[in-house]
């Protein structure tokens, strides 16, 4: 795909385009790790920290251990 590099601030900015926000799972506001690989730039979203909420949220029977007697 190509897309227009456009000057923001001091800096070279360019857009995502929605599908590729959405599989890669970036979102706005987020962080990304951005590198070089020879002549290429490389983006990369970076590991969302969990919430003790979501962790909660991914408990079921399959991963559930019972009490344990220190």
């Amino acid at each position: 795909m190509r897309v227009k590099v456009q000057k923001w601030e001091n800096s070279l900015a360019l857009k995502i385009p929605k599908a590729f926000a959405s599989q890669t799972k970036i979102q706005e506001n987020e962080f990304v790790n951005i590198s070089l690989e020879g002549n290429k730039i490389l983006i990369d979203p970076t590991e969302k920290k969990l919430s003790l909420e979501d962790l909660v949220k991914k408990i079921d029977e399959t991963n559930l251990h019972g009490e344990i007697n220190l």
